[in-house]
């Protein structure tokens, strides 16, 4: 028996359907405007658990937000100091060494299909030059932070996320007082809001943690395996474990390559090496460190990181998921699930 399947559509459907398709089309149109509150959000919810603890202490929040931004800043011209020289020599070394670098995998590919090897070696010859560009090219910095490279930018994010500290009371109160709907429905924003304060603030300091805890156990066993360009190899490593699933793999491919230049058997510790970090950064590392930081599938996390890459580039893969766990937890919460 035939079964007639009738699809009404109300006025408030409608104009629902049509509002959210303007939303998004502004949404998309002011998009390098949107995506600074987004880092200025980020940054903010990393700080305000540090900012509540000093506020025990009678400590006035410009006082605390300033002496965060003066300790960080600290912190990087520390690291600069002592990073930055034996990077540098690592580098140029690296980049020095590059026509034998290519000669060495053309011996090792000769007997490859004709024009395969030769490809490959050029890929290698120009490696160490894209490498050098990684570390000390300002094109680089403007590929990963994109709006963000310029002094500007960087101000105008801090400022941001002072504010957004600063007047987080005022923030809600603009919630419950403005917010459609009943009161229930602004209590349920409200929490939503401060759910996903909870959930980046943990997404930030545990990304932070796995990629110094990564960086350090591939510097140690890049060492221990006497892999050249050691600290350059490990911080590579380090900054790609900020993209998950496909960063370890990313932050390998020059460890194994250039391993695999001083002896095959080498390239094979270091793919051993690399699984061996992995297998104990997900199995001890990450239940400790994040928890429930994200609590996102697989699938949900490539999507997001597919379309921020599209977006925004390399810092659209990087925030791509705590974004999408912010969306997930706003969800949860207005649906009573969270």
């Amino acid at each position: 028996m035939d079964k007639k399947v009738t699809v009404s559509f109300s006025i408030r459907s409608l104009l629902g359907i049509a509002l959210a398709l303007i939303v998004l089309a502004f949404a998309y149109s002011v998009r390098s405007i949107l995506i600074l509150f987004v880092v200025a959000y980020i940054l903010a919810s990393a700080m305000r658990p540090f900012v509540l603890k000093l506020k025990k202490y009678k400590i006035p929040k410009p006082v605390s937000i300033i002496g965060i931004y003066l300790i960080l800043l600290f912190i990087i011209f520390f690291i600069f100091r002592v990073l930055v020289p034996p990077v540098a020599a690592e580098v140029d070394n690296l980049v020095a060494n590059r026509q034998e670098i290519a000669s060495q995998i053309n011996e090792y590919f000769a007997n490859l299909p004709s024009g395969v090897g030769e490809n490959i070696a050029n890929y290698a010859e120009v490696l160490p030059g894209k490498i050098q560009g990684f570390f000390f090219s300002g094109r680089t910095f403007e590929n990963i932070l994109g709006l963000f490279a310029g002094f500007g930018g960087i101000l105008t994010v801090l400022f941001v996320a002072f504010y957004m500290l600063l007047e987080e009371s005022s923030f809600e109160r603009f919630i419950k007082k403005y917010w459609p709907g009943k009161q229930v429905e602004r209590e349920k924003m409200q929490q939503a809001f401060k759910n996903v304060d909870l959930k980046v603030s943990m997404w930030v300091r545990g990304q932070v943690i796995l990629s110094l805890a990564i960086g350090v156990l591939m510097f140690i066993g890049y060492s221990v395996l006497g892999v050249e360009y050691a600290l350059v190899l490990a911080l590579i490593a380090a900054f790609t474990e900020l993209i998950p699933y496909a960063g370890p793999i990313i932050g390998a491919i020059p460890a194994i390559i250039i391993a695999f230049l001083e002896a095959p058997i080498l390239a094979v510790w270091v793919v051993v090496l690399t699984v061996a970090v992995q297998q104990f950064e997900q199995h001890v590392l990450v239940p400790q460190v994040m928890k429930r930081a994200v609590g996102l599938s697989a699938v949900v996390v490539i999507f997001s990181l597919l379309v921020g890459a599209k977006l925004f580039g390399v810092l659209g893969a990087i925030i791509a998921v705590p974004v999408a766990a912010s969306i997930k937890v706003i969800y949860n919460s207005i649906n009573g699930k969270g």
